[in-house]
């Protein structure tokens, strides 16, 4: 455990060279993982499995997103300095009550499968809901533990055990299913294990008495963790909600050709994601302290990072992209999809955390109230377009649903908190990529034309940061040539 605290430097530097390594390994390992799910399973079943993940994913947050919110807020303004492992008893507690509730948001489940199998007239999903299911318990323990860590600024052990090894240990175990021709029984296997042994590990190196932890919670903390799971399953449904409606709507084989190119798409948020969980943590340290002008020059300035480099692989997804999603199988009819999904990605990266400041500095209610609105919103609209416009239907639903939520939270932030997240030359680069991506989408703009303009923003985002990346320059210069700090 560390006796003294953190520099800013240290955060982020280590934060950011853990989070490349550990985020360059997750993805490495996802597409992997990806590649041998399609080598596995038929192109329907994988459907089903992707549909399968996609409702485990949303509702893991049942049981940890607002204890791994409320761990971060609470924790995160503890007196104790940066990177000082603090707050045991209350982690505790979160894991605690995030396992029990996974636990029998997962036992409902087991109990639903079969009707929500026959309701879509599909049994077969039955299997995949009832075994994944029981990811969720296993998901809620390593999340909340992770959650403790980045509370604490301790980011790279957040990502590299939270995140990384995970991936990594699935990825192996899905390689000896595939090797062994185990089917769908080794895929679930091998799904819920790969985190099983990290959650497992991360409990022998720090032991927690459940039972202890059950009543350290007050009343306050209950409407805390409830507005933040609220918040979190809304915003991660708003994600999801494409996978969802697709297959009842058209069918598995569609949302297989859905899910790969989503999950291309995705890439795109590598630097959004890298910084995220440094950020975050800092949000509520520099709040406690009072240092809003600090707080908004690093969100501008994480954001200005992941735009660069949302427009540096944006240029070869739109280039590529048939290239890319034929690496999967027959998967190229999705390509339009694909570019519709890489604006939206796009749009979301150029906004910035917006929805985690939101969050942080304490308004649960308007992160519920805009995202619940704009559930209904892109379930309308899904319904709508889907039927007729399959794939490409959903992904001009998550278009317009991702430009309207950041949109709408950045005007909460500065009408509430008075935080100016986003101006004219944010609106402007967004605009341009939909003019862009739109049309190459629908047949009527080369893509080489696409990225010519994608090159442009690119290169006018990084002369309008050249100074700050000047700034990060030396400071890289500076680390390489002076001795490593110890403690």
């Amino acid at each position: 455990m560390e006796s003294r605290g953190f520099s800013k430097g240290r955060i982020y530097g280590q934060g950011a060279a853990a989070g490349f390594v550990g985020q360059s390994v997750e993805i490495a390992c996802a597409f992997g993982q990806l590649w041998l799910l399609t080598q596995i399973l038929p192109k329907a079943d994988f459907g089903r499995c992707a549909f399968a993940l996609a409702a485990i994913q949303i509702l893991t947050l049942l049981g940890s997103a607002g204890f791994e919110r409320l761990t971060v807020f609470r924790l995160s303004r503890d007196d104790a300095a940066p990177g000082v492992l603090t707050g045991g008893p209350f982690a505790a507690a979160a894991v605690a009550w995030s396992v029990l509730i996974s636990t029998m948001t997962a036992g409902a489940l087991w109990l639903a499968a079969p009707l929500i199998a026959g309701l879509l007239n599909d049994d077969a999903l039955g299997f995949w809901l009832q075994w994944l299911a029981w990811l969720l318990p296993v998901a809620a323990a390593v999340n909340t533990y992770a959650a403790w860590h980045q509370a604490r600024q301790r980011v790279a052990q957040s990502i590299i055990v939270g995140r990384a090894l995970p991936a990594v240990v699935t990825f192996v175990l899905l390689g000896g299913a595939w090797l062994g021709a185990l089917g769908p029984a080794g895929v679930v296997a091998a799904l819920i294990g790969g985190r099983l042994l990290v959650a497992f590990g991360w409990w022998c190196h720090r032991p927690i008495n459940v039972l202890r932890g059950l009543s350290a919670l007050d009343r306050d903390d209950a409407r805390y963790v409830a507005h933040a799971a609220a918040t979190s399953l809304l915003s991660r449904t708003l994600r999801h909600c494409d996978v969802l409606m697709l297959l009842p709507l058209a069918g598995p084989v569609v949302t297989a050709e859905y899910a790969i190119a989503v999950r291309l798409a995705w890439l795109l948020r590598s630097g959004h994601d890298l910084l995220s969980p440094i950020f975050t943590a800092r949000i509520g340290f520099l709040l406690h302290r009072h240092r809003k002008v600090e707080l908004l020059n690093e969100f501008h300035q994480s954001r200005a990072f992941a735009v660069l480099v949302a427009l540096a692989l944006s240029l070869p997804m739109i280039a590529f992209g048939k290239q890319l999603l034929g690496l999967f199988g027959e998967y190229q009819t999705a390509y339009p999809v694909l570019v519709l999904l890489t604006a939206a990605q796009l749009a979301l990266v150029t906004y910035g955390l917006s929805g985690m400041l939101l969050l942080m500095v304490g308004r649960t209610g308007w992160s519920v109230i805009t995202n619940g609105l704009l559930l209904l919103t892109n379930v309308a609209l899904n319904l709508v377009l889907i039927p007729s416009l399959g794939g490409v239907g959903a992904a001009v639903a998550t278009l317009t649903t991702v430009v309207a939520v950041k949109g709408l939270t950045g005007v909460v932030l500065w009408r509430a908190e008075r935080l100016a997240t986003f101006g004219h030359s944010q609106v402007g680069l967004i605009t341009l990529g939909l003019a862009a991506l739109v049309p190459t989408a629908a047949g009527l703009v080369h893509p080489l034309a696409a990225s010519a303009v994608l090159t442009l923003l690119l290169a006018l985002t990084a002369a309008e940061q050249r100074e700050a990346i000047r700034m990060a320059g030396r400071w890289l210069l500076n680390r390489a040539s002076s001795p490593p700090e110890i403690g």
